[in-house]
C-alpha cells in the first residue's frame, strides 16, 4: 500500500501524533481503506499499538495476534500518543471503529489486547461504535471487559499507577455494559 494515512501510522519508530492528525485531516478518505495484508485500517493499526515490549501481556497479545500483527511499533515511550493518534483518526473519519481487520477484530479488542487504557483512546472508540461493548472477540470469544482484564496484567510490582489505569478502564467497561456481565453472576 501506499497511502499516507497508512504509512504514517505504521512507521516503525512511529510519527508524531502532530503529524497524524494532520495526515487524517488531509487524507480523511484513505482511513476507510483496509491494508492489503492484514485488512486494518489505520484505526485498526493504531488501536494494535502495543505499549510495553517487554511485559508478559504482550507476550501473550503477540501469541494470540501474531499472526494478526506482523507490524508492531510505537510512536513514541508516551502511551498518551496513542490516545491522540486514535482520537484524531476518529475525529477525521467517523465510524471506523466499527470496521473490523480481516480476522475479524474490531479496532476497540485490538486497543484492549495492546494494554491501551481508558485515557489511551477507549472512550473514544466505544463513542465512536457503542455496539462494540458488548461484542465479542471473534476468536477469543472475550467481552471487551475480559480481555481488558487479561491483558491487565502488569510484571512490574512498582507501576502500580499503571495497574490502577487498567483496574479502572475494566471498571468503566463493565460500567457501562452492566447487563453484559450479568450471566456470569447467575447460578448454574
Amino acid at each position: 500500500y501506499c497511502y499516507l494515512l497508512h504509512c504514517a501510522v505504521s512507521t516503525t519508530g512511529g510519527m508524531p501524533a502532530s503529524f497524524v492528525k494532520l495526515a487524517a485531516a488531509l487524507c480523511a478518505d484513505q482511513g476507510y481503506i483496509r491494508e492489503k495484508k492484514t485488512g486494518r485500517t489505520p484505526l485498526c493499526i493504531a488501536a494494535s499499538y502495543i505499549i510495553n515490549p517487554s511485559s508478559s501481556a504482550t507476550t501473550k497479545a503477540l501469541a494470540c495476534h501474531a499472526a494478526t500483527a506482523p507490524d508492531l511499533f510505537g510512536y513514541s515511550n508516551d502511551p498518551k500518543e496513542c490516545g491522540k493518534v486514535i482520537k484524531a483518526l476518529i475525529s477525521a473519519c467517523p465510524d471506523t471503529s466499527r470496521i473490523a481487520d480481516a480476522d475479524g477484530h474490531l479496532p476497540l479488542q485490538l486497543a484492549l489486547a495492546s494494554r491501551c487504557s481508558d485515557e489511551d483512546g477507549i472512550q473514544a472508540i466505544l463513542s465512536d461504535d457503542p455496539r462494540a461493548l458488548g461484542t465479542r472477540d471473534i476468536i477469543t470469544h472475550l467481552y471487551p471487559f475480559m480481555t481488558a482484564a487479561v491483558y491487565a496484567v502488569s510484571d512490574d510490582d512498582n507501576d502500580d499507577q499503571e495497574d490502577l489505569s487498567h483496574l479502572n478502564t475494566i471498571y468503566k467497561l463493565l460500567r457501562l455494559g452492566p447487563m453484559i456481565a450479568c450471566g456470569f453472576a447467575a447460578a448454574e
